[in-house]
Formats: C-alpha cells, sequence, structure tokens
C-alpha cells in the first residue's frame, strides 16, 4: 500500500539509484508460489504455477493477473504481455485447482484461493524488479475478469498492500447471482441458475490424473453446496453464509483502493445489477475512493466482444494509480451497438457514451405494467437461459 510520504521518499531513492535495468520485452519465467494452506483440517501449502513477464524496464510497479473459471495462467498470456509493455512487472498464475496448480476449487475462499494470492504479492515482493513501497510491501494492482474479478476485489479488501484493482464481468454476491430474484418486492432467493451452474461444475469433476469423480477438483463443502442447490432449488443456511464469504459483498466496505469495474450488457450469468451493487457499496463506504464504471458490450453471453478497449483501459487505469502517469476520467461509459434499440449500425461497430455521473440501474422512478388477456402457455428455455439478453 502506497502512502504519500513514502512515494515521495521511492521517488528520489529511484532517481539517484544506479540500478535501473533496461531490455526488451521477452517471454516469461516459470516460478512455483508457495501458497496457502491445502484445506481447513491440512496445512500442507498449495503449489502455484506462475509465469512473471518482465517490461523493458525495471524496477516496475507489478500486476497480478488472475484468470476465469475453468482457465490458467496461459488465459492471461495476452494481458500479461500488453501490460509488460506499457512498463508493468506481470505474474499470472494458475489458480488452485486448475492447470498444473494443486489443491482443490474453493470459490475464492478468503482461507484459500484469497491466501494465494496474497502470497502471490509475497512472491513479488522478493523480485528485484518490482518496486517496493516499503519491505515486503510491492507496489501492486490486481486484475481479472468472472473469477478472476471476485479475487481481485476480495484481495484488496484483505490485503492493504494491493495499491489499485480491475475487476470485470463478476459477481457482489454469488447468492443473488446465482439465485437471481426478479420479483419485485421479494427478499427471498429466486431461482437457482441450472444451466450456468452446472457448466461451471461440470469444468471442476475432471482430477489433476483425469479421472472423473462426483466432485473432482471442488472442495468437499463446495460440492456439497452445488449438490443440495442442484437437486433442491435451494440453499442451505450453511451453504449461503459459505456463499457470502467468497463474495465481494462481504469486503466492499474495505476497499480503500482505486476500482475500476467492468460489466457485460450481454450477461445472463452476473448482470449489470451485481456491477451495480458492488459500484455503489465501495461509494457508500468510502465516497473519496476512486471508482470507474464501465457497461461495455460483451459479457458471459456472447455480445460483441470489447477486448482491446479494456485492455488498453486497464492498463491505463494502472499506468495512472501505480506510475503516476496521466489521469484516467472516472466519468460512466456505456456501450451501444447494433443489439440496442438507440443504436442501427453494424454489430460489430460500438459506440461509447459518457457521463460524469453514474446514474446505477435503479433508475428515478417506476412504471407498473399489468398482465392483461387471457392465460397463455410460456416455454421457458431449459435451465431459466434467456432467449434474449434485455439487461440494458
Amino acid at each position: 500500500m502506497r502512502t504519500l510520504g513514502v512515494t515521495v521518499v521511492l521517488a528520489i531513492g529511484l532517481a539517484l539509484a544506479p540500478a535501473v535495468h533496461a531490455s526488451a520485452v521477452g517471454g516469461p519465467t516459470t516460478v512455483t508460489v508457495v501458497g496457502g494452506p491445502t484445506s481447513a483440517t491440512d496445512p500442507t501449502p498449495v503449489s502455484l504455477d506462475a509465469d512473471v513477464y518482465l517490461p523493458a524496464v525495471t524496477p516496475a510497479p507489478a500486476v497480478v493477473l488472475a484468470h476465469g473459471f475453468g482457465g490458467s495462467k496461459l488465459s492471461s498470456r495476452d494481458d500479461a504481455l500488453y501490460l509488460a509493455e506499457r512498463g508493468f512487472v506481470v505474474i499470472a498464475y494458475s489458480a488452485r485447482g486448475f492447470g498444473k496448480s494443486t489443491g482443490q476449487i474453493s470459490m475464492n475462499s478468503p482461507e484459500f484461493e484469497v491466501a494465494d494470492a496474497m502470497a502471490v504479492i509475497t512472491k513479488l515482493a522478493t523480485l528485484p524488479e518490482v518496486v517496493l513501497d516499503s519491505a515486503g510491501d510491492p507496489r501492486v494492482g490486481v486484475a481479472g475478469g468472472s473469477y478472476g474479478g471476485a479475487l481481485s476485489l476480495l484481495v484488496a479488501g484483505y490485503d492493504p498492500r494491493v495499491d489499485a484493482i480491475a475487476s470485470d464481468i463478476t459477481w457482489n454476491d454469488l447468492r443473488t447471482s446465482l439465485f437471481g430474484q426478479s420479483v419485485v418486492g421479494s427478499a427471498g432467493l429466486g431461482v437457482l441458475k441450472q444451466l450456468w451452474t452446472s457448466v461451471f461444475f461440470s469444468a471442476g469433476l475432471t482430477s489433476a490424473d483425469g479421472s472423473v469423480s462426483t466432485c473432482g477438483r471442488f472442495a468437499q463443502d463446495w460440492c456439497e453446496l452445488y449438490v443440495t442447490a442442484a437437486t433442491t432449488g435451494r440453499v442451505t443456511t450453511e451453504g449461503a453464509a459459505l456463499m457470502r464469504r467468497s463474495s465481494p459483498v462481504s469486503v466492499t466496505d474495505r476497499i480503500r483502493v482505486p476500482t475500476l469495474l467492468g460489466g457485460g450488457e450481454a450477461d445472463s450469468l452476473f448482470p449489470l445489477d451485481q456491477l451495480n451493487a458492488t459500484a455503489e457499496q465501495i461509494r457508500a463506504a468510502s465516497p473519496q475512493t476512486p471508482v470507474k464504471v464501465v457497461w461495455h458490450a460483451g459479457g458471459h453471453d456472447g455480445g460483441v466482444p470489447e477486448t482491446q478497449r479494456l485492455r488498453t483501459l486497464t492498463a491505463d487505469w494502472f499506468v495512472h494509480y501505480l506510475a503516476g502517469g496521466p489521469e484516467v476520467p472516472l466519468d460512466f461509459e456505456a456501450s451501444l451497438t447494433e443489439a440496442s434499440a438507440l443504436s442501427a449500425r453494424a454489430s460489430a461497430s460500438v459506440d461509447v457514451l459518457r457521463s460524469a455521473a453514474y446514474p446505477g440501474v435503479s433508475g428515478t422512478s417506476t412504471v407498473e405494467v399489468p398482465l392483461v388477456g387471457r392465460a397463455q402457455q410460456v416455454l421457458a428455455p431449459a435451465g431459466g437461459l434467456p432467449a434474449a439478453i434485455t439487461a440494458l
């Protein structure tokens, strides 16, 4: 974590220090990071497979890249190369239970995946190529999408060494996102997103040795939670508590670092209301914390990917908040495509609208639309997957 006093001293130190190294950005170096405990009953640390990318000039600030569910460190390669070209030391690692990393999947549990990410930050503090704010405290940002997006928020809430984050298409609360409730005035959980949850659970069923079992690479408590939800459509009190601990909502009141939040307009898994909740919670708890919200045309349902735009925006965010580069406006951005009622352009074309103030998703008033006419049969798509995306 950076403070003004530390930053000034550090800047002077770097200006006078002769140990500034320049080299061409090349391929990564593979390292092994000693992570958090294997389980609540086994303190043996997991082994995390990671790649380190170095910029042309070091020492430099660092960025930790966290991949999406079912991916590995290789999923982050293009982002890592770009960030290294922009001047950062980048470490991309495979989360426990994925790639060549050991351990079981605990869905970003504070005791396990968050502990692993903190161990990765500790590893960065040992690298001579990384700028330190103090002993053991690297100048570091954390970025990720979906599964990795939730991790970046959680790590910022638990580790005071984190200096900035960028989170995309992820959940605020696993309970309300996977058991979405659309009934106005209802405080209870809604219907389980059976199709989405089964897709992700299936991705973790194959063990490291290639065998398939009931729980696969999932920790027992998360396996039991899924089986119960899939068979009953409900979540137990214990399961709800487990999901909350792995949700950014549990730490948004503690996030005090510059936060870039992205959400997909084509996303029925983690809709914009999840992004909105995270943004509003961080701002309510810490109004002075810089928060930028971006609604882009992508998402878990596809849409129109804006990969390079988001990659550039993320790098710009870190250049400003980690390296003192040009300021990034905190205005709200929303994308319009042909799929939007407000645009008639080609589907590959995206218009970006900007507003000085973030409007949220609640609007200023509500309109009741009565359901009239005779009863009709409605065919619901399997698993609650919508036939069209109407998030915006």
